[in-house]
């Protein structure tokens, strides 16, 4: 159901039977929104909200936001227009730990019109990334001659390029992009390994732009039984080449290797050889007498990734690696990529759920939101409250890792007066810029109707609470947020088991 609003922007859906209501609101010029407890957020978060039978909801307003514009103009080497590329404005948000997301929050596109100039509208405030690309989906053949996708201002790297910041409801114009025609190459090689002659395993070729650490090369390649491949639709640059061995019964990856490759006026022949891939393993206990039942639980390596330290000579892979516990406590976690990690906790979701307590007297129910990794000790070194560095075929082992029950909670409301505020990101950093690295370390909240928010679960230790408007960019996980704006932050020390309970105001962050 939809109506429109009256002049001055009221409306009101009468005779609903009672049920789940998704409210969104669109205006042209403006950015859509949805409506949650949280107050409005973007449209793709559909979160219900419940009408009983007779209910009437008041007060459930909007402030609409309007969108931004970034323009500009491309042209070629000889500054001649150039017609029909596709322009992409990309705004990367951060992630708990201080990483930029592998893929972007947000993209818009435009093209370019007969004259080069381009118009991308209806963006979200926040810093883009603006890069001109083809136009044409599928495969590039070895040989072609094409315009190279450019990154504002006339880069190859996104690490080179410049962001175009928009404000709300205003323009960043004048942009000008310079695009020139390339040839395109291929890697030749051989793999060395499981995949030359033995019909049990094959191999799969990806390959990473170093210019460009964000995109993968389309498609892959195989090898033959001999184990050659062949690679194409490459520009100039630097390219990191991985190769992935797998069991063709099983169809797990159980070894791997890359080479960094460098394209400047010609194809190239690159050998690689392939290795085992590293392996974790180790025994989980918990710090307390209290029951506790290991094999609820798993152990997970998540890797870290980001638009500031990809292309380098290794690279992970987007998924978390991860073993069950067993009920001895043991652990084992094989086949992982080269890359940097950060262990955690989970839930085992593959494990059946029991009713009651198990046989070791833990219940089956216990709030696993309250644990943490206290201790990760392997090797003489705690990765509790570091990263780990894997490297090719590297096997850490005997890891003992203490499980703690004893998370801390901090809740309140967020008021600006006697008024609460609707909406607003509550957010606990640690004060420690070693730990921010570490996602656990940073949680956060949003304040209801109510004003109310709920922080769960915070490791004990010192930490910095905010309230600030939430964002697309999500900028307040960025290690030097919190540095920025002490000024405004609340200072709370959190001890095993405690629940603290503060009212904060609202902050204006730098």
């Amino acid at each position: 159901m939809s109506i429109q609003t009256g002049p001055d922007g009221s409306f009101a859906f009468a005779g609903l039977p009672p049920g789940k209501y998704i409210l969104k609101v669109q205006r042209c010029g403006f950015l859509a929104q949805s409506l949650t407890d949280g107050g409005p957020t973007t449209p793709e978060i559909n979160v219900p909200f419940s009408l009983a039978a007779g209910q009437k909801l008041d007060g459930m307003d909007f402030r609409l936001i309007q969108g931004g514009v970034i323009s500009g103009v491309v042209t070629d080497e000889d500054g001649e227009p150039v017609s029909g590329l596709l322009i992409k404005a990309m705004l990367y948000s951060y992630d708990p730990g201080g990483g930029r997301s592998e893929s972007p929050s947000s993209t818009r596109i435009a093209h370019t019109d007969d004259r080069g100039y381009f118009r991308v509208v209806e963006l979200n405030p926040g810093p883009y990334y603006v890069k001109v690309e083809r136009d044409e989906p599928g495969v590039v053949l070895t040989g072609s001659i094409l315009y190279r996708e450019t990154f504002y201002p006339n880069t190859y790297s996104i690490r080179d390029a410049q962001q175009v910041r928009v404000e709300a409801g205003g323009e960043a114009s004048g942009i000008h992009i310079s695009v020139r025609l390339q040839r395109v190459y291929e890697i030749r090689g051989k793999v060395y390994g499981p995949c030359q002659g033995e019909p049990r395993y094959y191999c799969l070729l990806t390959a990473m732009s170093v210019d460009d650490p964000m995109r993968e090369q389309p498609g892959r390649a195989g090898t033959d039984e001999k184990g050659a491949f062949t690679f194409g639709g490459f520009f100039s640059g630097e390219y990191q080449l991985r190769v992935n061995a797998f069991h063709s019964g099983t169809g797990g990856s159980l070894s791997g290797g890359s080479v960094r490759i460098r394209l400047v006026d010609r194809d190239v022949e690159a050998d690689i050889a392939v290795a085992p891939l590293a392996e974790v393993y180790g025994i989980v206990t918990a710090d307390s007498s209290r029951p506790f039942d290991p094999r609820q639980f798993k152990i997970t390596l998540s890797p870290i990734t980001s638009i500031e330290n990809s292309g380098t000579e290794v690279i992970t892979d987007d998924d978390s690696e991860e073993d069950s516990i067993g009920s001895n406590g043991r652990f084992n976690i094989t086949d992982i990529h080269p890359g940097k990690y950060v262990f955690d906790i989970d839930e085992n979701s593959n494990r059946e759920s029991t009713h009651g307590s198990s046989q070791n007297g833990n219940s089956a129910g216990e709030d696993s939101s309250m644990m943490y990794l206290k201790e990760v000790n392997c090797g003489g070194r705690d990765y509790a409250k570091q990263p780990l560095d894997v490297s090719v075929g590297m096997r850490l082992g005997e890891c003992k890792i203490k499980v703690a029950r004893d998370a801390g909670s901090i809740s309140g409301a967020v008021m600006d007066g006697d008024k609460p505020v609707v909406g607003l990101v509550v957010i606990a950093i640690s004060e420690s810029r070693e730990l921010r690295q570490i996602p656990r370390f940073t949680m956060t909240s949003k304040s209801n109707r109510s004003g109310q928010f709920n922080i769960h679960g915070l490791i004990p230790g010192d930490y910095l609470l905010l309230a600030i408007p939430e964002n697309e960019e999500q900028n307040y996980f960025a290690l030097d947020f919190a540095d920025k704006n002490q000024r405004d932050a609340v200072r709370v020390t959190v001890k095993p088991n405690e629940t603290k309970t503060l009212n904060l105001k609202p902050a204006t962050p730098q």
